[in-house]
C-alpha cells in the first residue's frame, strides 16, 4: 500500500525554508489561529502530543492550564480533529544536527512555532527528545530584520556567558550559530526550564535578577543612550513625505521629544546599565532557584537603570486595556511605568518636581517606536505603503503616550 504524502499547510509562513521539497518528510498536526497557522507539531504519537501541546512558556491561570492540559489529552489520543501535512525538512533537520554537533544534545523530533504576522517574525522550532521533551530551542531568521535579531542574540547570549556567572537571573547558552536552509541564519540554544504552570515572577524576584544582571556595571549619565536613540529615530521616513496623517504625526512626535530631551538637565543625572529590552509576561518565568528569561535580541549593555521592569508595566498596563480591565486609578497612562523608573533610579531632591520619571516612560515609548518603526522601515524595501501602514499602526498606541506631559 502506498502512503500518499500530505500537503504542505496552506498559508504556511516560511514554507520554503522549513520545506525545501527534497529528502525524506515528516508528518506534523497543524495548529492555526484566526490569523493563520501558529505552530506545527510532530505527529508522532500519544506521549509526544501529549509533551508538546501541554507544554507552554507564558504564565497563564489554571482555569487554561488545565484546558491546555485537556486539549493536549484530547489531540493526543485522537479525540479533536486536527489538520496533518507532510514536511520535506530533511535540509533543516541536517542544519540543526550540524549545530548541535559535540554538544551532547541529542533530538528525535521539531515543533515549529510562529509569532503573530510582523516585521521580526521568526520560526522558533523546539528541538525535542523522543519522548516530546524539550532539550534545544532554534531561532530561524529569514530576511534581513529577522537576521540580524538572531546574530544580535547570539552576541547577546556570548556576552552574558563572559560577564561571569549568572545564579538568580538564568539564561540560555548558544550551542550553535550558523547558516539555515534559503539563506537563513540559525542560532540554536540551550532550554531553560520550565515545570508545570509557567508562572510571572513577583516584584522582589524580578528585581534580585536585576540587580544580578546590572551589578557593578552600571554608570550615571544617559546622553550616550538618548544620542543613539535620536539616530535611530533620525532614520525614520522624514515626516514631509508621508501621507498618512497618524503616520506623520507619529514622526514628527517622535523628533519633537528628541529635541526636548536634549534640552533636559535630568538626562546627566540619569543610572544606566544592562538591559534585556524586551521583560514581559512572555519571556520571564519564575522558577525553584530564580527568575528564567529568554528572547535576549533586544539586549543592551547600556539603557536607563529601570528600563526592564518600566517595559513590563507597559505591557501590562496594554494587556489589561486591551481586555477591558482597567490597572490604576486615573492619571497618567505611563504611570505605571514612570513608577518603576522612580524604583530604580537614584531618589530625588527634595522639592524636585518627578519629570525625570515621566520623561524616561516617555522615552521607553520612543525607543519603542525607534525599534518596532525600524523594522517595518527596512522589512517593507522601498514600498512607500507598507511603510506608512507601519508607521500608522505604531502610531495607534504610542502616538498618545508620547503627547502625555507631566
Amino acid at each position: 500500500m502506498t502512503t500518499i504524502p500530505l500537503p504542505v499547510p496552506a498559508g504556511l509562513p516560511f514554507a520554503s525554508v522549513l520545506s525545501d521539497g527534497t529528502g525524506e518528510t515528516t508528518r506534523y498536526r497543524v495548529l492555526r489561529r484566526d490569523d493563520g497557522v501558529r505552530a506545527l507539531v510532530p505527529d508522532a504519537g500519544v506521549g509526544v502530543l501529549r509533551e508538546v501541546l501541554g507544554r507552554a512558556n507564558d504564565p497563564e491561570p489554571w482555569s487554561r492550564h488545565v484546558a491546555r492540559q485537556g486539549f493536549a489529552t484530547g489531540a493526543g489520543l485522537g479525540l479533536l480533529a486536527t489538520e496533518r501535512a507532510h514536511l520535506a525538512d530533511a535540509t533543516l533537520r541536517t542544519r540543526l544536527e550540524a549545530l548541535v554537533e559535540g554538544s551532547g544534545l541529542e533530538f528525535s523530533h521539531l515543533a515549529v512555532h510562529f509569532g503573530p504576522p510582523r516585521p521580526n517574525r521568526k520560526p522558533v522550532v523546539h528541538l525535542l527528545d523522543d519522548r516530546g521533551v524539550l532539550v534545544a530551542v532554534a531561532k530561524i531568521g529569514a530576511g534581513p530584520v529577522p537576521a540580524a535579531l538572531v546574530l544580535r542574540e547570539a552576541a547577546a547570549l556570548a556576552a552574558l556567558s563572559e560577564q561571569g556567572p549568572l545564579v538568580l537571573l538564568q539564561v540560555p547558552t548558544v550551542v550553535g550559530v550558523g547558516p539555515g536552509p534559503g539563506d537563513s541564519t540559525v542560532l540554536v540554544q540551550t532550554a531553560l526550564p520550565v515545570a508545570g504552570r509557567a508562572r510571572l515572577p513577583q516584584e522582589p524576584e524580578r528585581r534580585r535578577a536585576l540587580v544580578e544582571l546590572s551589578c557593578g556595571r552600571t554608570s550615571t549619565g544617559a546622553r550616550a543612550w538618548l544620542a543613539g536613540l535620536a539616530e535611530r529615530v533620525d532614520g525614520l521616513p522624514d515626516a514631509d513625505a508621508l501621507t498618512d496623517p497618524d503616520a506623520r504625526d507619529l514622526v514628527d512626535a517622535a523628533r519633537a521629544l528628541v529635541a526636548e530631551t536634549e534640552e533636559a538637565g535630568w538626562v546627566d543625572d540619569v543610572r544606566c546599565g544592562p538591559s534585556h529590552g524586551d521583560w514581559a509576561r512572555q519571556n520571564v518565568v519564575g522558577t525553584p532557584d530564580g527568575v528564567a528569561a529568554w528572547d535576549w535580541e533586544r539586549y543592551d549593555r547600556d539603557r536607563p537603570v529601570g528600563y526592564d521592569e518600566a517595559h513590563l508595566a507597559l505591557q501590562e498596563v496594554r494587556r489589561a486595556a486591551s481586555s477591558g480591565r482597567r490597572t490604576q486609578r486615573g492619571g497618567s497612562r505611563l504611570q505605571a511605568s514612570a513608577d518603576a523608573f522612580a524604583r530604580w533610579q537614584p531618589p530625588h531632591q527634595a522639592g524636585a518636581r518627578p519629570e525625570r520619571d515621566l520623561g524616561l516612560a516617555r522615552l521607553l515609548v520612543l525607543d519603542l517606536v525607534a525599534r518596532y518603526g525600524g523594522d517595518a522601515t527596512t522589512t517593507a524595501g522601498g514600498d512607500a505603503a507598507r511603510v506608512q501602514g507601519g508607521l500608522a499602526r505604531l502610531a495607534g498606541w504610542t502616538l498618545p503616550l508620547l503627547r502625555e506631559t507631566a
